[in-house]
């Protein structure tokens, strides 16, 4: 997307134990997918997709890296969850940083797409706050974010009652990031999604971790949760320079691991 840690791996493996005992036997796996982060929602193409079903809720967890690392690769790094109603709704949180420069904050951010289109004015717009742990919450427009070598979970809710989607950025130390935006009720989100992305590129000498992701997780309409490898479709997307699959490849997640509830996606290198 555009511009302590304990408590953070006891959860994310108390989830996984969770998701885990809820799997199904067997997982649809789709096909593999090809997208550019120059043109995706949220400038983000690389991860996973699940999809054929209702979801209500997508959540990680993830390790807040230093960019710096990346400098000779990209000029930025970010990841995503999202909800996705077909092509009329897309609802996006992420956090993100450059890399040359780079900011010691990764910056949260709530993107809504509307058939298309991005809906203008963010974040006021979209009710974005930023809440520093022990004071008041304040609009997300003046600022805040979270330090590199935080830990991080991500969350989309589609509140179906209130016809809202909400999202938090929360790390263990308390400090929040949230919003809501309404899109009306009776929406069926047919997709979730947790997607890495990037500005630039340039090949890396070896294939290099842009972000690890645990704690992945969906919750269904029906209140049923599960990992990403579960009795719904789940595929693999890669980024790629042109967003086809004959395009040179970019970035791309590892296989699903700890049940479904954990993978990776790296920079490839040519």
């Amino acid at each position: 997307m555009s511009a302590r840690i304990t408590l953070a791996v006891a959860a994310a493996a108390a989830l996984a134990v969770l998701l885990a005992t809820a799997l199904p036997a067997a997982a649809a796996t789709g096909a593999r997918t090809f997208a550019s982060c120059a043109t995706n929602d949220g400038n983000a193409c690389a991860g996973y997709i699940a999809s054929g079903a209702q979801f209500q809720q997508i959540t990680n967890v993830a390790f807040l890296r230093d960019p710096v690392q990346y400098s000779a690769i990209t000029n930025g790094i970010g990841w995503q969850d999202s909800l996705r109603a077909g092509t009329a709704w897309d609802a996006i949180v992420g956090v993100s940083n450059g890399t040359s420069p780079f900011g010691s904050l990764y910056s949260p951010a709530f993107l809504v797409y509307h058939n298309g289109s991005l809906e203008p004015g963010a974040p006021e717009t979209n009710n974005a706050q930023w809440c520093p742990v022990g004071q008041p919450c304040e609009p997300a427009s003046l600022g805040g974010g979270f330090p590199v070598g935080d830990t991080v979970t991500e969350t989309v809710t589609y509140a179906r009652t209130e016809g809202t989607v909400n999202v938090a950025v929360r790390d263990v130390a308390g400090d929040l990031f949230k919003g809501f935006f309404p899109v009306g009720t009776g929406i069926s989100f047919g997709q979730a999604r947790i997607e890495a992305g990037y500005g630039t590129f340039s090949p890396p000498a070896g294939t290099t971790r842009i972000v690890r992701i645990t704690g992945a997780g969906v919750t269904l309409y029906n209140g049923n949760k599960f990992s990403l490898s579960a009795w719904f479709t789940h595929n693999k997307e890669l980024g790629t320079s042109n967003g086809t699959g004959s395009g040179t490849l970019q970035a791309s997640p590892t296989d699903l691991e700890s049940g479904g509830t954990a993978f990776s996606v790296n920079f490839q290198h040519s």
